[in-house]
């Protein structure tokens, strides 16, 4: 598991956020499976914020 300050958690959520933008931009999503991967970005967004925050 991951400790709070391990790089590897920001660069899980960057690797997560970076094949989100993938998918979004390759326009195959129904508009519902859209919505829930941009959920799914701001809470992986929020959560590199806060990573970044304890760096």
């Amino acid at each position: 598991m991951s400790t709070p300050h391990d790089p590897a958690t920001l660069e899980a959520l960057v690797a997560r956020l970076e094949a989100a933008a993938a998918e979004l931009r390759g326009g195959e999503l129904a508009p519902e499976q859209a919505a829930m991967l941009l959920d799914a970005c701001a809470q992986a967004a929020a959560q590199a914020s806060s990573e970044l925050e304890r760096l």
